[in-house]
């Protein structure tokens, strides 16, 4: 079982990696992050209606989930710029980077969630991987790549 897991979490990782290069290389970045969008509320919209016909929502539910939506449709706004702006091997870490980072926060402050200290490390161990990996050449994490990166950094 732990195979099957394995396997469709790698997949998921290179699909999702995969429509964030599509994403990157089209033309307007802002479009096709859209089309995306409507082509997943189509596909699930009756499974939607279903849900919410043979279950009651509370008021709360339906106030998360404007919430959700408004947050979601600023996420894909500022992906589609950051994509427009930076070079995909910069952004797409930053990006994907972010909500893992912020989720918890937000839990922890606004909903009073609990965090586990195996949690916490891993909360911690995402920003940390991120500035490791991408670091100017001139950082004191050289250890990390003996030989500079390729790539053109701005000052």
């Amino acid at each position: 079982m732990f195979s099957v897991a394995l396997v469709f979490v790698t997949l998921s990782g290179l699909l999702n990696a995969v429509w964030n290069l599509f994403a990157k290389r089209s033309g307007h970045p802002t479009v096709f992050l859209w089309s995306f969008q409507w082509v997943a509320v189509i596909a699930f919209l009756p499974w939607t209606w279903v849900a919410v016909a043979h279950h009651a929502i509370p008021v709360r539910g339906w106030v998360f989930l404007g919430v959700t939506i408004t947050l979601h449709g600023i996420y894909v706004v500022l992906l589609a710029r950051t994509y427009a702006a930076g070079d995909l091997s910069q952004v797409y870490p930053l990006m994907r980077g972010v909500s893992p980072l912020l989720v918890p926060i937000i839990g922890v402050t606004l909903l009073g969630e609990q965090i586990t200290a195996i949690g916490g490390l891993g909360i911690v161990a995402i920003p940390s991987g991120r500035a490791i990996l991408h670091r100017p050449p001139e950082s004191p994490w050289q250890w990390v790549s003996p030989s500079p990166p390729t790539r053109c950094w701005t000052k």
